[in-house]
């Protein structure tokens, strides 16, 4: 064995084992990766998968994305909270000065009814001059109440006087 001086072993050795000279795993695989360059290519092949990138979307896996997304949309169109919508019209609502406040409506409601969804509360108070139910509506309340004072007057009459 060695003194202590030398730590590594004698320098003047003549013989010297090829064995003590080499590492016992040299970092070489004892035998070759068949086809490196393929394994390479299809863990690359893998890895693409992975992230999504080199595929292709078959026309049927769109129409079932897109319908999907329509129908979710109509869903929320639908069912979402409508946004507030103007308050009721009243006679002393109608002589307020916010003429230029927003009125608000669902999206279904504007694209359904472009023509009846006002944007500001005068166009609302213009809308609601012209519509013609709500005149209709005046009328039979005016011939009821024409009615009405006619029979009352008509019952007067027809008492005898004290």
């Amino acid at each position: 064995m060695a003194s202590a001086s030398e730590a590594w072993g004698s320098t003047n050795s003549t013989a010297v084992n090829s064995s003590d000279q080499t590492f016992e795993d040299n970092f070489s695989p004892a035998r070759a990766i068949p086809d490196t360059e393929h394994y390479v290519a299809a863990l690359e092949s893998r890895l693409a998968r992975l992230k999504g990138r080199n595929r292709d979307v078959t026309a049927r896996e769109m129409l079932a994305v897109l319908g999907e997304a329509r129908h979710d949309h109509t869903g929320r169109l639908i069912a979402s909270d409508p946004v507030p919508s103007a308050p009721e019209v009243t006679a002393s609502y109608l002589l307020s000065d916010d003429s230029d406040a927003p009125v608000h409506a669902t999206y279904l409601e504007r694209r359904l009814f472009p023509e009846r969804q006002a944007l500001t509360q005068e166009e609302l108070r213009h809308l609601l001059e012209a519509d013609f139910l709500e005149k209709q509506a005046l009328a039979a309340a005016e011939t009821a109440r024409e009615a009405r004072d006619r029979a009352s007057i008509s019952s007067a009459d027809s008492e005898p006087n004290r």
